[in-house]
């Protein structure tokens, strides 16, 4: 029975690979600390969080407010490395990026409930896309590690979360495993970090990066989610030909309005209406028929963000709705109209998101008086 205890005990020292994981332990400096001795608990488990985007939990995870009076702070430096650890020292196989966020607490941290601004410090993407699929910087990994940034001195919650995209075709597909941190920040630094989001409010689950088919022939494209990394110099851990990053302007979360599936088979489109207008002649004579037909064009640009690229030979359909304004008295007063059009996307490349610009031919009946 020795030779079994020993085999046993070698068997549960090696790393795991997992696809089910959470992040007990905080690392700083080399220092693995204990499981959930610096990060918050919460009654999430193993399990992810599938769709969740609005709910508070959704800051440091199922119920974890309730352990934070009972999670220590650990003190650190900027400029010094920290990160976190899985559970078991388990290591991820799910595909998917991994992000890390901060939040300065307004007072004790483990009395915050990280309903404050947040920012983003780290990001690890993909590696290397192939007629493969797609290498994720997370494969076989269990311990993520990162440079503090230059933040201003106070006590802050540090949240990582991977965002696996196996099953994310469809909203509520990604599967997110996330968790807190408690630290005190010791820093000279006066710097503003930015740009920062609301937790809920990063993320509507219908993102580039987050609604996602990672089984599309031949990605070349990924949009990280959410803001870009803080500082603006940042070199996120992002290596891949192709990879897309956060706009370096500031970022704010857009209106998202769910576009018919049926316009793109296995894609799901969010779009935003582009406003017009246009006039109607006047009426000249009595001669003129009773409804003048007035042909006029229109360009509309409109930004589609699909979960999966827009190929050649896709139908898309736009819409556009604006007023249709009379000029001079002699007709009805302004009508709101829309109009739809199809359009067909050519040379498509395979990455997303695309802005797909189109014109659009609109006729408008003027009623004589």
């Amino acid at each position: 029975m020795r030779s079994i205890s020993l085999f046993l005990a070698a068997f549960s020292a090696l790393p795991l690979a997992s696809s089910h994981y959470f992040f007990p332990h905080f690392i700083a400096n080399d220092n693995f600390t204990d499981y959930y001795e610096y990060v918050r608990e919460d009654t999430q488990g193993y399990m992810p969080v599938k769709g969740g985007y609005s709910s508070d939990d959704f800051r440091c995870n199922t119920g974890s407010q309730d352990y934070a009076s009972k999670t220590g702070v650990y003190t650190v430096k900027a400029g010094d490395t920290i990160g976190f650890g899985t559970d078991f020292n388990a290591q991820i196989e799910h595909p998917g990026p991994l992000q890390v966020y901060m939040s300065k607490a307004t007072g004790d941290v483990r009395e915050y409930d990280g309903s404050g601004d947040w920012f983003k410090i780290y990001e690890l993407g993909p590696e290397r896309f192939s007629s493969d699929g797609i290498t994720w910087g997370v494969y076989g990994k269990g311990n993520f590690t990162f440079t503090l940034p230059d933040v201003p001195a106070g006590q802050y919650l540090v949240r990582i979360e991977h965002i696996a995209v196996h099953g994310a075709m469809e909203w509520g597909g990604a599967e997110l495993y996330f968790n807190c941190a408690q630290i005190e920040v010791e820093s000279d630094s006066e710097s503003i970090p930015g740009p920062t989001v609301k937790i809920p409010g990063v993320y509507n689950g219908y993102e580039p990066g987050i609604m996602f088919n990672m089984y599309s022939d031949s990605i070349v494209n990924y949009t990280m989610p959410g803001p870009r990394p803080f500082p603006d110099d940042a070199d996120p851990d992002v290596t891949a030909s192709g990879v897309s990053v956060a706009p370096s302007t500031a970022w704010t979360l857009p209106a998202v309005t769910q576009y018919p599936s049926s316009v793109i088979a296995a894609s799901a489109v969010q779009t935003t209406s582009t406003p017009f207008s246009m006039e109607t002649p006047s009426a000249t004579s009595a001669s003129q028929p009773l409804f003048s037909s007035v042909s006029s064009e229109k360009e509309t640009t409109q930004l589609l963000e699909a979960s999966a690229p827009l190929r050649t030979g896709s139908e898309v359909s736009v819409l556009a709705t604006g007023t249709a304004s009379p000029d001079s008295g002699d007709c009805e007063p302004p009508v709101t109209v829309t109009v739809k059009t199809t359009v067909t996307v050519t040379n498509a490349p395979s990455c997303v998101p695309m802005t797909v610009t189109a014109t659009i031919t609109t006729t408008v009946f003027a009623t004589n008086t």
